[in-house]
């Protein structure tokens, strides 16, 4: 979907996620859905944000609110495939910035792929800094990652 520029599997991946996850015991809806922010950079260069893609789509289907204002990513960052765990993490330090005030206490924060997880954990602590109480974080895939 990211790399290919094949948007339209955003649906078909979403549609999956909802299915797996309608079976889960403990399975609890936020308030909101809030996409992984992407830096304008790089969002001009591949041209869609897939986090965005697959959140429009949860909001339709889940008819909860979409957020994709509040959370941005303040600094560019370098693309993170290839890095160790240690330089993922400094990659995305300081990264991410609540532009505008986030309303709900609940969100579900959504990412295409977590590999070390750096990404989402820097982006929740700032979630929370700002009065976010409980971050989900919707993930579609994990590849394996072995670099320490």
């Amino acid at each position: 979907m990211k790399y290919q520029k094949k948007i339209h599997y955003a649906d078909i991946i979403a549609k999956l996620f909802i299915d797996k996850s309608s079976h889960l015991k403990d399975f609890q809806l936020p308030q909101v859905f809030i996409p992984m922010p992407m830096h304008t950079k790089r969002l001009r260069q591949r041209g869609f944000n897939q986090a965005l893609e697959l959140s429009r789509y949860f909001s339709t289907h889940y008819h909860l609110p979409l957020n994709y204002n509040s959370l941005i990513r303040s600094r560019y960052t370098e693309l993170q495939a290839g890095m160790t765990a240690i330089a993922r993490q400094k990659n995305v330090r300081q990264a991410f910035l609540v532009k505008k005030p986030i309303l709900h206490e609940h969100i579900a924060l959504i990412d295409d792929v977590m590999t070390t997880g750096s990404t989402v954990n820097e982006a929740s602590k700032i979630l929370k800094l700002n009065g976010v109480k409980q971050v989900d974080v919707w993930i579609m895939a994990r590849p394996e990652f072995n670099k320490s």
